[in-house]
This record gives C-alpha cells, sequence and structure tokens, in this order.
C-alpha cells in the first residue's frame, strides 16, 4: 500500500519528477500546433502566473507545481508565429 501512496505522489506531483519527464508530459496535454488560446485558457485555469514576464511576447511561463520555501517548477511555452506552440522549456529552482 506505501509503494501504492509513493507511485501516486511521484505520478501526479511535478516537484518530485524529472524535468525531462514534465516537458514529456506538457507536450502530450499541449502538443507542438496546439494554439496559443486553447494553451492560456487551460494554464489560466489551472497554474499560477509567477512574479515575472517571459523575455519576449512569444512565450508564456506559468508555476505548474511548488512547494513553499523549497522548490518551484516553471513551464515555458514558446509560440510560433502562428500563435501555435512551437517548444517547452521547464525548469525546477530549489530555495526560498
Amino acid at each position: 500500500m506505501l509503494l501504492i501512496g509513493i507511485w501516486v505522489i511521484y505520478e501526479n506531483w511535478p516537484i518530485v519528477q524529472s524535468e525531462a519527464k514534465i516537458r514529456r508530459k506538457m507536450l502530450k496535454k499541449f502538443p507542438v500546433g496546439m494554439s496559443k488560446i486553447e494553451l492560456v485558457n487551460y494554464a489560466n485555469k489551472n497554474y499560477e502566473l509567477p512574479s515575472y514576464r517571459p523575455k519576449s511576447s512569444s512565450q508564456i511561463i506559468y508555476r505548474i507545481s511548488k512547494l513553499e520555501g523549497i522548490a518551484v517548477v516553471v513551464v515555458t511555452w514558446e509560440f510560433s508565429r502562428d500563435n501555435e506552440v512551437m517548444d517547452v522549456r521547464v525548469q525546477k529552482n530549489y530555495g526560498p
């Protein structure tokens, strides 16, 4: 039973997953070619905007998970000129 609990946490909590695994999950949920509007509509309901803004208007950044004062997972989506998903980057930051 304990192993099932650990597996459930690992599969559902980005803080404990590798950046590569989170990226794969994000690309599965938001595939290349998906419209920016669809992504933003979903992300605004389910994720937090960080206090900083992206360097480019072709990017959107959301905080998808955090453990206050310990770690945060931030995802940056990049969009084409047609406002379609081109790529996603995942970054875990540790510390306060």
